[in-house]
């Protein structure tokens, strides 16, 4: 059933937004990762295009290897493009700084979407709400060689806009999944938390949901609470659960991937 409504949402929604696209993109799918050697020549077009944001990357930190491009999305004309800019004269994946632009190929106008920071990873696709082109979900650290926060963020398709922009819950683009900082309270504590993808709530389509804590070994866990990220009427919402059955239901499906998590134990 929830392939199916996928399916006929994508069906309608491309007839409406895009009635003439048969013709030119019969033998794409709706949405893509380009290719690096297969489209080689849209790559370096892209590489050509981009050039001045390249430059002006580089400028900014001037270590290292010269920004390139990392990853590119493709809707119709509308593109996601991911830049890299590796740091330091030994970079590693960890240290490499990453930026989101969206692209149309055809007005050629480029639009800042975020500064990734680092360690930027890409995790999958999910479909929040019933419009065809999925979410594509990722997560990213703030800061290297520091106490960093890890989040979850999610690139989503905005028809209004024709571009790439970052879907938000409660109105904040972003999810904490880890963090090094410590309680600020001087207890030490630490926070933890783990993350599911899937349909929690039965409508058919995905949330996330987010299990977190401060904790100190071998001490009770401090400030629990389990959060459904999900979307309501169009817009991101953050629900805390607090039902006792339900968090029990829920929280043995996130340790079915998390045995090894505190909140597990």
């Amino acid at each position: 059933m929830r392939y199916q409504r996928y399916v006929l949402a994508l069906s309608l929604s491309v007839l409406w937004f895009f009635p003439h696209s048969f013709s030119v993109f019969a033998s794409k799918p709706i949405f893509y990762w380009v290719d690096k050697t297969i489209d080689a020549p849209l790559w370096k077009s892209l590489q050509s295009d981009f050039s001045s944001e390249l430059k002006s990357l580089a400028a900014e930190k001037p270590t290292g290897p010269a920004p390139t491009l990392h990853r590119i999305a493709r809707h119709q004309y509308f593109l996601l493009v991911i830049v890299e800019h590796k740091q330091g004269p030994t970079p590693t994946p960890e240290s490499t700084y990453y930026y989101a632009f969206s692209y149309d190929l055809n007005t050629k106008k480029k639009s800042p979407v975020m500064k990734l920071g680092f360690d930027w990873k890409l995790i999958g696709t999910a479909y929040f709400a019933p419009f065809p082109m999925p979410d594509i979900l990722f997560s990213r650290r703030d800061c290297n060689e520091c106490e960093a926060t890890t989040s979850l963020s999610a690139f989503q398709f905005d028809p209004n806009k024709n571009g790439w922009v970052l879907r938000t819950w409660n109105q904040i683009p972003t999810i904490t999944i880890a963090s090094e900082l410590d309680h600020g309270d001087g207890s030490g504590l630490k926070y933890t938390a783990i993350f599911g993808l899937g349909d929690y709530n039965g409508d058919q389509f995905d949330d996330v949901l987010l299990w977190s804590c401060w904790y100190e070994p071998e001490q009770p866990l401090v400030e629990e609470k389990t959060t459904l990220c999900t979307i309501q009427n169009g817009v991101g919402k953050t629900i805390e659960i607090t039902d006792p059955k339900q968090l029990k239901d829920l929280h043995k499906k996130l340790c079915e991937k998390n045995q090894d998590s505190v909140l597990c134990k």
